[in-house]
């Protein structure tokens, strides 16, 4: 048997021990991941992981492992897309003190004020640009 496929019988047996034994372990890990998920079922494979460890569970898979094994059973959490990003006020770029604050403004068209900001829609969101004499 084990020489029609390339390998000696002791390796066949022993591939097959640990092949059952990832697969009971993996069934075991997947069970505590449902029972966690059906309490928190937002939480990430990374918190549940730690959670995991936090709990001396009996067996712990590696980071990659078990992300591996979540995505083969299709248990990773998708989530939302946040609003996106308008501001960095942590640039190196110079910051403009505002000169209309002191003067004031007595004919139109003598100053032009504009301001971003953006409109979510139904699928993403779009840009709305104010542009606006003062």
């Amino acid at each position: 048997m084990g020489t029609a496929l390339g390998m000696s019988r002791q390796n066949y047996y022993r591939q097959r021990q640990r092949r059952q034994r990832r697969e009971l372990q993996e069934e075991v890990v997947l069970a505590w991941t449902k029972e966690e998920r059906q309490v928190q079922p937002k939480l990430g494979a990374r918190k549940l992981l730690h959670r995991m460890k936090e709990q001396r569970c009996s067996f712990t898979p590696g980071r990659d492992r078990y992300l591996a094994l979540l995505k083969r059973r299709d248990m990773l959490v998708s989530y939302e897309k946040s609003a996106p990003k308008t501001t960095n006020s942590y640039h190196r770029l110079p910051v403009f003190t505002n000169r209309l604050k002191a003067t004031e403004v007595t004919a139109p068209n003598q100053a032009w004020v504009c301001d971003m900001t953006y409109i979510k829609t139904r699928t993403d969101f779009a840009y709305l640009f104010l542009l606006s004499d003062r």
